[in-house]
C-alpha cells in the first residue's frame, strides 16, 4: 500500500512441488528401514570383500521458491508492459507466454512459472536468448540475515540465492550495488555465480559499511557489466529497533482497547500489528510487502488515535486492514481513497475482486501495475480490494464491507460497482444477483457468472473475454453471457482478440470503468 505497502502484486498458493525436496530424506529413510526389515527375515549371506566405495555425491537441495518470488517476477513483466506498451505482435507473444507460466503455476510448478516469466521479461527487454545473461540474473533472489537487521548490527550477511540451479556453462559475473532511497550507491561488490549453482552466493560487502547503515530500505541491484542493465533483485530493511520489540511494546500499550467503542478499528489495528515481525513470511503478502519502518510509525500513530476513542482509518489514503464480517470471520482488504476534493461529498465506491491465486493486494498493485487505482482516482472513487477467497463464501460479506466503508467515508449509494477477474468474476455476478438493490453495475473480466433464474433482477453487466485465454476461453464465457441475457439480465459481451487470461486485465480496465460509471441505481 502507498505508505504501508510498496507497489507489488502477489499470488496466494501452496506449491506442492516445494515439499518434495523436504520429503526425499524421509522417503529414503523409510525405504532403507524396509530393506533392513526384509533382510532380517532370512539369513544374511556373507559378501565377498569389495574395494571401499566412495560416498555418492548428493545433489544440492532445491531452493525453496516462494510467493514473494513469484510476485516479483510477475510485477517485472506487468510493469514493463505498462511502461513500454507493446505492439499487437508483442502483446500476443507476451500474453501467450505469460499464460504458459500461469498454467505451470496452477499445476503446482511455481519454479517453472517463475522461469517462464523471467524469460519473457528478458525477451521484452531485448535479451532473446533462452537463458541469456538477463534471464540468468533474474533467477536470483537477494537475501539478508538477519531478515530485518537493527541499525548498528554487526555481521549483517547479504547473499544471492538461485531460485533454480544456475543455467549455462560459464559463470555469471555480476556487479552488485546496495542503493538507498535516493538512488545513491551505499556499497558495491562483485561476484561470479557458477553454472549449476543452487546454494546462496555470499556478497562480500565491507562489514563495517553495512553496520553503519541507518534506518530505511535499501535496494540490491545487479548487472553483468557491459551486457545488462541494472536489475533489482530485492531489498534490505534496516530498523531502528527489532520489529518484534516494537510489536510487543505497542501490544502492551493497547491491551485495553477492547473497551473502546470502535471494534472494527481495533480488529484492523491488531491485524496490522501482527504483520510487524522481524522475519516477514514470504508467503504472506501483507508481511513481505510491508516497509517495517513505515508500518511501525503508522501503528504508533494509530495506537494514539485508538486510545483517544477515535477510528484512525477514516480519511484519505491507502491502507491494508481487515474487517470483521458475518460470523466473526476476518476479511483482509485494501482501501484506497484518492486525495483531493470535498471529503464530505459522497464518492462512488468500486469493489474489485481478484482471481484464483491472488489476494487483496493484486488489483491495487498488479493487473496493469495498479491500473484500477488510476482509473478510480480519475473519477474520485473509493477503491476496496478484498480477499476474494473469503468474500465469495458469504454474500453477506458485501454488506459488512459497505457498512464499514460507509461509516468511514461518504459513499454515494447509487454508485456502488463491483468488478472481478476470473474467480472474482463469478463472485461478482453472485453478489450482484444476491444484492441487486445495492449494486449499480458490474464487470466480469476473463470469467463468467452463473446465469440467473428467469425474471431475477440483476444489475447491468459487461463481460470481457480474452481472445487468447487458454484458461477461461471465450468459448466458455460467451455462452454463459448469452444464457444470462436469455434469462432477462442486461449483459454486454465483448472480446479483446490479443488478450490472454491475466495480462489482458490491465488494458480492459479503461473500458470497464467507462461502462460502470455510465450507470447508477435508479437511473433509467
Amino acid at each position: 500500500m502507498r505508505g504501508n505497502l510498496s507497489g507489488r502484486m502477489t499470488l496466494r498458493a501452496v506449491d506442492s512441488g516445494m515439499r518434495l525436496p523436504a520429503l526425499r530424506p524421509f522417503m529414503a529413510a523409510c525405504l532403507g528401514w524396509l530393506a533392513t526389515r526384509g533382510a532380517a527375515a532370512q539369513p544374511a549371506p556373507q559378501p565377498a570383500p569389495q574395494p571401499a566405495a566412495q560416498p555418492a555425491a548428493q545433489p544440492p537441495a532445491a531452493p525453496v521458491v516462494t510467493r514473494a518470488d513469484l510476485a516479483a517476477a510477475y510485477q517485472r513483466v506487468d510493469g514493463w508492459l505498462v511502461a513500454s506498451p507493446p505492439d499487437s505482435a508483442t502483446a500476443v507473444l507476451a500474453n501467450r507466454r505469460f499464460d504458459q507460466g500461469t498454467l505451470a503455476f496452477f499445476a503446482g510448478r511455481t519454479a517453472d512459472a517463475i522461469r517462464a516469466l523471467n524469460r519473457l521479461y528478458a525477451h521484452l527487454a531485448g535479451d532473446t536468448a533462452t537463458d541469456g545473461d538477463m534471464a540468468r540474473t533474474l533467477g536470483l533472489r537477494a537475501s539478508a540475515a538477519p531478515a530485518i537487521p537493527v541499525r548498528g548490527t554487526p555481521g549483517i550477511a547479504l547473499a544471492l540465492v538461485p531460485l533454480v540451479p544456475m543455467p549455462g556453462t560459464a559463470p555469471l559475473p555480476l556487479r552488485v550495488r546496495l542503493v538507498d532511497a535516493r538512488n545513491r550507491d551505499v556499497a558495491t561488490t562483485e561476484v561470479a555465480v557458477a553454472p549449476g549453482a543452487s546454494a546462496p552466493v555470499a556478497l562480500p560487502f565491507e562489514p563495517a559499511r553495512l553496520a553503519r547503515l541507518t534506518e530505511g530500505r535499501y535496494a540490491l541491484v545487479a548487472a553483468v557489466p557491459g551486457r545488462t542493465p541494472d536489475i533489482r533483485l530485492g531489498h534490505v530493511d534496516i530498523a531502528r529497533e527489532s520489529p518484534d520489540s516494537t510489536r510487543a511494546r505497542l501490544a502492551a500499550r493497547t491491551a485495553a482497547l477492547d473497551s473502546i467503542t470502535v471494534p472494527q478499528a481495533v480488529a484492523a489495528f491488531r491485524a496490522r500489528l501482527a504483520n510487524l515481525v522481524a522475519t516477514p513470511s514470504p508467503e504472506q503478502s501483507a508481511q513481505f510487502l510491508s516497509d517495517p519502518a513505515t508500518l511501525a510509525r503508522a501503528l504508533g500513530r494509530e495506537a494514539e488515535t485508538l486510545a483517544a476513542g477515535r477510528d484512525p482509518y477514516v480519511g484519505a489514503g491507502d491502507v491494508w486492514r481487515t474487517i470483521i464480517g458475518p460470523g466473526g470471520r476476518p476479511l483482509p482488504m485494501r482501501i484506497i481513497v484518492p486525495a483531493g476534493g470535498d471529503s464530505r461529498a459522497p464518492r462512488p465506491l468500486v469493489v474489485a475482486l481478484h482471481g484464483a491465486g491472488g489476494d487483496e493486494n493484486m488489483f491495487p498493485d498488479a493487473y496493469g501495475a495498479g491500473e484500477v487505482v488510476r482509473q478510480a482516482a480519475r473519477r474520485g472513487a473509493i477503491l476496496v480490494s478484498p480477499a476474494t477467497t473469503v468474500f465469495q463464501r458469504d454474500v453477506a460479506m458485501l454488506d459488512s464491507v459497505l457498512a464499514v466503508v460507509s461509516r468511514a467515508y461518504a459513499v454515494d449509494s447509487t454508485r456502488v460497482y463491483v468488478i472481478g477477474h476470473s474467480m472474482g468474476a463469478a463472485a461478482t455476478y453472485a453478489a450482484a444477483a444476491a444484492r441487486p438493490s445495492r449494486i449499480a453495475a458490474t464487470v466480469l473480466l476473463a470469467g463468467a457468472g452463473r446465469p440467473p433464474a428467469v425474471g431475477t433482477r440483476v444489475p447491468p453487466s459487461l463481460w470481457i473475454a480474452g481472445g487468447l485465454d487458454p484458461i477461461i476461453p471465450p468459448s466458455r464465457i460467451r455462452p454463459a453471457a448469452e444464457a444470462a441475457g436469455a434469462a432477462g439480465a442486461s449483459v454486454t459481451y465483448r472480446e479483446h482478440p490479443t488478450a490472454g487470461h491475466t495480462l489482458g486485465v490491465g488494458p480492459m480496465l479503461a473500458e470497464a470503468f467507462e461502462f460502470l460509471f455510465a450507470r447508477r441505481l435508479g437511473a433509467p
